[in-house]
């Protein structure tokens, strides 16, 4: 069953003038189950206490927009892994009952769209193995 948060979000992308190749996956539970064999997940997410990230930002202690941070963020990843931009990334949070799946240059495009409800957000590279992590503490996860 959708949430309010599905519906909003695929109203909005129905609406996008974007030509991006979005897919709405209605069981998530095998992604988060993927997820779950490679990271430690606690109470509200991965357990990033017990995980090796590659990348860590807390967006609180910056003195630039959520946005631009975002942006910094998102291009800090590419930066550590090229072939990330053409990956299959696959967005979720516990916000939704659904899961959103696109190229991460799609992601990079439309991420103000997908990162304004207000949830612990992953998105999961399963043929990398990969995970972003954007906690409501707005800090930014990549390992």
């Amino acid at each position: 069953m959708k949430t309010g948060y599905d519906k909003e979000l695929i109203n909005s992308l129905c609406n996008s003038k974007n030509n991006n190749h979005i897919y709405v996956i209605d069981d998530p539970e095998n992604i988060i189950a993927g997820i779950e064999q490679q990271y430690s997940f606690g109470y509200s997410g991965i357990d990033w206490g017990t995980v090796k990230y590659d990348y860590f930002f807390d967006l609180k202690k910056s003195n630039l927009s959520v946005d631009q941070d975002m942006e910094k963020c998102l291009q800090e990843v590419v930066n550590m892994v090229p072939e990330i931009i053409n990956a299959e990334a696959i967005f979720f949070g516990d916000a939704l009952n659904l899961a959103y799946s696109m190229q991460f240059s799609d992601f990079i495009e439309l991420h103000q769209l997908f990162l304004s409800i207000p949830q612990h957000s992953y998105l999961w590279f399963p043929k990398l193995k990969k995970c972003i992590n954007f906690t409501l503490e707005s800090e930014f996860f990549f390992g």
